[in-house]
């Protein structure tokens, strides 16, 4: 039966706007995705994909579908001498982000190249399996919100004549970049600043005359950096960037343009550059909201923050923006959770993004002082793959196993780079192989059993200490908002009714969550893929489902 509530509205079509339909969709929350644009967005734009980010897309079952669209493996680049420009100064140079070694508890281990056009196309159809389309031609005007309620009036192009909508919604998303309306009529403050002394062409274009199994960059004495780095093999797209001086580069956004700079300053006619697919010239912008959210409106992705290109963090942290809110809003959205519950949303990534901006602050002046350095000397640092992002400080947790002694401050300084090997409520839940479901699957991962629609709880040892914990869980919380299961090293251990046994075959589980085998320990897993809950006893468990959820009855 189709729902009569009025569904959630979002405003942008690009990653953090489709990542946001997708997870609502899945969670049964009707979605209305509009985008102003006349045709779909082109153009590689954010192409790296992080390991989190994959992680995310596994457990919205898109990942072999963004395999699939993978580009160039992570090339070396060749960087030009000057001014013999077609004379190699230096060769296979480290590759932009070189992968780190797989762990069990780490899968995923190295940057995707996947243009961002392909991205999209992979999330749209799998929004079509849910109803869900991107209506184009459909732009925002203006929106009023109530406490229960947000009216938005759209203007509608159609056949070369214009209507207007309004759109009655429960809550609306901006995802409508850095330029987009949502921010604006909500007044947020956008703190940060514009860099007008420097600039930045992007484009895809054919290439003839470069080898594609390289990434090939210029840097001239004039400030220009070229770089051209091959999408794939077959077509000879390459993505290509040029940065420097703003005034050498102003109002160059189109192909003639584009070319005579590549003529005039690297001066290699045995390489052309043919069709332009997409071009674009931006201003590098250091800026993030003051706040994620007011009342049922949201912001994300480039919406909320915007900055420059350098460590590829940009797409990666708008996708996520969406998976932290996504959960809480179909919460909320179900009646199953009190609205209180999206503060939480501000609570948790504001820390993140402010720190995530720190350190692309520190990745662009390294690189505006010594291009060639920062792209040759040691590799990127590896809180660049997000998987040390974490939510400690997050007014939503609880942590009974170590109680936090750090102060808040200490905390929100370590969102992104995280703490080392330790673990607690509010980190990334670990992936384990090796693991038997009792009578389900002979052989599974913990990334194939968590459950993007309901929290997993995962409890070690006795049960003794929690013998109570289905009487909680119907109390606390609604049918279908837990999968439980008993992890033991023993093959022939036995669980209460209706919960399964995972036998941990390989010790993967108990090793990356630092529990001995005779240790009775509740660890709750987020619809996100993070540690909500670390509990040793029920009362643990019974705060943390306050937390989260309307009380029943």
């Amino acid at each position: 039966m189709a729902s009569t509530k009025l569904p959630v509205l979002i405003v942008g079509a690009g990653p953090s706007g489709l990542t946001m339909a997708l997870c609502l969709a899945k969670h049964g929350v009707p979605v209305r995705i509009i985008d102003s644009s006349h045709e779909y967005h082109r153009g590689s734009r954010g192409s790296g994909l992080m390991p989190r980010s994959l992680e995310m897309f596994k457990m919205l079952g898109i990942l072999k579908q963004v395999e699939e669209k993978r580009g160039v493996i992570d090339p070396p680049a060749r960087f030009y001498k000057y001014p013999e420009t077609s004379d190699v100064a230096l060769t296979d140079a480290n590759p932009l982000m070189p992968p780190i070694d797989p762990t069990p508890d780490r899968p995923l281990s190295s940057m995707w190249f996947v243009p961002q056009f392909r991205l999209e196309a992979v999330f749209r159809k799998e929004l079509e399996k849910y109803g869900v389309t991107v209506e184009l031609d459909h732009e925002l005007l203006n929106f009023e919100k109530t406490s229960s309620i947000v009216r938005a009036r759209i203007r509608v192009k159609s056949n070369g004549e214009e209507s207007l909508e309004e759109i009655n919604a429960s809550f609306l998303v901006g995802a409508d970049g850095a330029k987009g309306l949502v921010r604006k009529l909500l007044e947020i403050d956008f703190l940060g600043k514009t860099i007008d002394a420097d600039g930045m062409l992007v484009a895809n274009a054919t290439v003839n005359g470069l080898s594609t199994e390289f990434a090939h960059v210029w840097k001239l004495p004039n400030g220009l950096f070229f770089s051209l780095r091959p999408i794939d093999h077959t077509t000879k797209v390459f993505a290509m960037a040029v940065l420097g001086p703003g005034a050498l580069l102003q109002d160059q956004d189109n192909p003639g343009a584009i070319r005579n700079l590549f003529e005039k300053h690297v001066g290699r006619p045995d390489v052309t550059l043919g069709e332009f697919h997409w071009y674009s010239f931006f201003k590098p912008n250091m800026r993030m909201v003051s706040k994620f959210s007011e009342g049922r409106v949201f912001v994300v992705g480039d919406a909320a923050h915007i900055h420059s290109p350098h460590g590829g963090q940009g797409l990666n942290t708008s996708v996520q923006d969406s998976f932290n809110l996504a959960w809480k809003m179909a919460l909320v959205f179900h009646e199953h959770s009190p609205i209180e519950l999206l503060d939480a949303y501000n609570e948790e990534r504001l820390p993140v993004v402010t720190e995530m901006l720190r350190k692309v602050v520190g990745l662009y002046n390294a690189f505006s002082e010594d291009a060639h350095k920062a792209l040759t000397s040691a590799a990127h640092p590896k809180e660049l793959f997000q998987l040390d992002i974490n939510y400690r400080w997050s007014p939503i947790l609880i942590e009974e196993r170590n109680p936090q002694s750090a102060s808040m401050e200490e905390l929100k300084a370590h969102a992104y780079v995280g703490w080392g090997s330790s673990l607690c409520a509010g980190d990334r839940a670990p992936d384990a192989p090796e693991l038997v479901i009792k009578g389900v699957r002979e052989s599974t991962t913990l990334f194939e059993i968590f459950n993007l629609i309901m929290h997993t709880i995962l409890v070690f040892g006795d049960f003794l200490p929690f013998q109570n914990l289905g009487a909680i869980i119907n109390s606390q919380s609604h049918p279908g908002a837990m999968q439980i299961f008993s992890v033991s090293r023993d093959s022939n251990a036995t669980a209460p009714p209706d919960v399964a046994t995972i036998y941990d075959k390989g010790g993967h589980i108990h090793s990356a969550y630092k529990v001995d085998s005779d240790s009775a320990v509740l660890i709750i897993v987020r619809p996100d893929g993070f540690i909500g809950c670390i509990a040793t006893s029920e009362v643990g468990v019974e705060k943390y489902l306050s937390l989260i959820f309307s009380k029943r009855g």
